[in-house]
């Protein structure tokens, strides 16, 4: 059926807004990192990587697969092959989580409580946080939301038009990425090919999601010429490849300057605040829509819905 996986998008988007997270023991990317913690690669060769990332890979594909195969053949259990994948397509992105975390924070913020500001944000970046103020609190929790848009939307619905293979394939890669992908002892040889193939997916999202940034800023009447700008001038001030590109871009938009110290300064004038945040997440929202309806769009073609004919 023409446009059934847009239907099937736009119902596990309207379950993330509605619901949010599956519990812990039913989630399917809780189960993936599970995997990964019992596969332990600390210490290991780039061998054992590989092992483990095809073993991962192979794991969330199976989430899938295994049920397809052996349910389709039954037409009156289509149906639960279709509860299915929206609850699959649904774990491998988040849209409500990091909004959730940003109002959250912003709020702790508003009625002067940096302990528990801290704490939030602590949950959502790796960083000391022990003796942060106001400003850098919201800055970490700004750059959260921007990178986070990448790694818990863009990139993985970016792969939506091909099937739910594709969502699954980005979230288990990101999972290990998150896991074991570091550039240090022991991980650093284990985690080399989760750590590039997180790179090579997320590059064009990450690109995308700058110029997305830069629209909403246009359309909600922020410095959408400062967003480009500031991407184009500071992405590469960040180690990570992809990382600096949304978080440039965000700084940009909201006239602010991102700091994480000893490594790199985004954007330009001063710390931002709780006020900042709530803009960062209308910004989030509105560039969140227009990438949704553009996924739904391309996924409405059967040439895009490649995963499977019996749902094209």
């Amino acid at each position: 059926m023409i446009g059934l996986l847009s239907v099937l998008l736009i119902a596990a988007v309207a379950l993330d807004l509605v619901i949010g997270e599956p519990p812990s023991k039913l989630h399917p990317v809780v189960w993936i990192g599970s995997l990964i913690s019992a596969l332990d690669g600390q210490g290991r060769g780039r061998s054992y990587g590989v092992l483990v990332f095809v073993v991962t890979l192979v794991f969330a594909w199976a989430l899938w697969l295994i049920p397809y195969f052996l349910l389709i053949k039954y037409s009156l259990l289509v149906p639960l092959l279709l509860v299915l994948w929206v609850y699959l397509l649904k774990s491998s992105f988040s849209w409500k989580l990091m909004r959730s975390y940003g109002k959250r924070i912003a709020l702790a913020l508003e009625i002067g409580d940096l302990e528990a500001a801290r704490k939030l944000t602590s949950e959502i970046v790796r960083r000391d946080l022990a003796d942060a103020d106001e400003g850098l609190i919201a800055s970490a929790a700004i750059e959260s939301i921007a990178e986070g848009e990448v790694d818990g939307l863009t990139s993985p619905l970016l792969y939506y038009p091909f099937g739910i293979l594709g969502p699954l394939a980005q979230r288990a890669i990101n999972t290990l990425d998150s896991m074991v992908g570091y550039p240090y002892p022991p991980f650093r040889d284990v985690g080399w090919a989760s750590a590039k193939a997180d790179t090579i997916l997320n590059y064009v999202p990450a690109r995308l999601t700058s110029l997305l940034i830069a629209i909403a800023a246009l359309l909600i009447g922020l410095n959408w010429r400062e967003s480009v700008a500031a991407a184009l001038r500071d992405h590469r001030k960040t180690k990570s490849a992809n990382g600096g590109w949304p978080m440039s871009a965000m700084a940009g938009a909201l006239g602010v300057r991102l700091v994480k110290r000893g490594e790199y300064e985004l954007g330009s004038g001063n710390l931002p605040s709780a006020s900042e945040i709530r803009l960062a997440i209308r910004v989030y929202d509105v560039s969140a829509s227009m990438f949704v309806a553009m996924v739904a769009a391309f996924s409405f073609f059967p040439l895009f819905a490649a995963a499977f004919p019996r749902f094209a």
